[in-house]
């Protein structure tokens, strides 16, 4: 799938053990980068430690997988990296994350739904962003999140441009919270 860029790299790690502590935590053994649509460069670099924390946990339950199982596995690594350095806005590392697994051939409902996962509840900073603690995601909210992205796809079709796909998934869930 060119027309989302392409990978440099394979992802090679090693598991950390963290006394106590859920082991999840994996260190970059080699640098991997993303070459997005753009022609950006994501770098994730040997060293670097990543433990898929920027994916809602809710997520990770039989919706659809930890972030270390399944087809964006890769993409997980760097917007976890894009995540902590937050050296670009939150708003283009969310967008990275879903032009990757739309790379490595993750199907557009479920990209979406990450996605937006993200987009909506995981980590925000910028100096238009009041404070960065998350919102908590609830089950709730991801049967309601899954429901507008397959309407927003089956209105709009799979080779939908991504940016119109995310304003109608927006514009659903609006409709259906209502005005704030």
């Amino acid at each position: 799938m060119t027309h989302f860029g392409h990978f440099e790299g394979d992802v090679i790690t090693k598991w950390l053990r963290d006394e106590g502590q859920k082991d999840r935590t994996m260190e970059l053994m080699e640098d991997f980068s993303y070459v997005d649509a753009a022609g950006k460069r994501w770098l994730a670099t040997k060293g670097r430690t990543v433990d898929g924390a920027s994916i809602p946990a809710a997520f990770w339950s039989n919706t659809l997988g930890s972030p270390y199982v399944g087809d964006y596995r890769r993409a997980t690594v760097l917007h976890d990296i894009g995540c902590q350095d937050r050296t670009e806005p939150h708003q283009a590392v969310h967008r990275m994350f879903l032009e990757a697994m739309r790379c490595d051939g993750v199907p557009v409902l479920t990209a979406l739904t990450m996605f937006k996962a993200v987009d909506m509840f995981g980590p925000k900073w910028g100096p238009n962003v009041a404070f960065a603690i998350e919102p908590e995601m609830s089950m709730v909210d991801v049967a309601a999140l899954k429901t507008a992205t397959a309407q927003a796809v089956a209105e709009l079709g799979e080779d939908a441009p991504l940016d119109l796909l995310d304003q109608r998934i927006d514009a659903i869930l609006q409709q259906r919270v209502g005005p704030e």
